[in-house]
């Protein structure tokens, strides 16, 4: 179902580790997706070992038209988690190409960071029948029209402080994580 400059319909994002959600849940989220025509690239089933994986992440992100980050209780409120490359990432990405569509799939309790938590969250549920709701309603997010994605970014003078304020507390923490783990300096853009 390609379209466009993207290789890929659909980049997914599964940092969560929740028993499940990996096991049960992505799998049939992916099928479905596939049933659906979509094109997709999967972090857990993608990542090559011995190359950089932000790399991959961000080329990923880049050449895929809508990216679903799926989150879980792990990454509660975690600004410095495994999940904030991805969450730059795709910020980033998402004001650049305003076409781009970003889809935050929650489960547990877990609260939205920053600009992210302005977009519509699909919650995932713990049942197979939930997932089955959920996966409908990413299918249908992913089909909606384009200007659907254009009126959900329009923010306002204190929503762009705010985001400022968090990409820059963001770049902060990646900072921090990279000089710990000894990754790039940047993030690739």
């Amino acid at each position: 179902m390609k379209k466009g400059p993207h290789k890929f319909d659909v980049f997914i994002a599964s940092p969560d580790e929740r028993a499940g959600l990996r096991e049960h849940f992505l799998p049939a989220l992916t099928e479905a997706l596939k049933e659906q025509g979509f094109s997709l690239w999967v972090d857990k089933e993608q990542l090559a070992p011995g190359i950089n994986w932000s790399e991959q992440l961000q080329n990923a992100m880049k050449s895929s038209r809508n990216i679903v980050l799926i989150m879980g209780p792990k990454h509660k409120d975690a600004i410095a988690g495994p999940n904030v490359y991805l969450e730059v990432g795709a910020l980033e990405m998402s004001w650049s190409d305003p076409k781009k569509r970003i889809i935050p799939l929650v489960s547990g309790d877990v609260r939205i960071p920053g600009d992210l938590s302005d977009l519509p969250a699909i919650r995932i549920g713990n049942t197979p029948e939930e997932w089955k709701r959920t996966i409908q309603k990413v299918v249908k997010a992913i089909k909606a029209p384009a200007h659907a994605i254009k009126k959900s970014r329009a923010a306002s003078p204190q929503k762009r402080a705010e985001r400022q304020a968090r990409l820059s507390y963001i770049e902060k923490a990646a900072q921090i994580l990279r000089s710990r783990e000894g990754l790039p300096r940047k993030i690739a853009g």
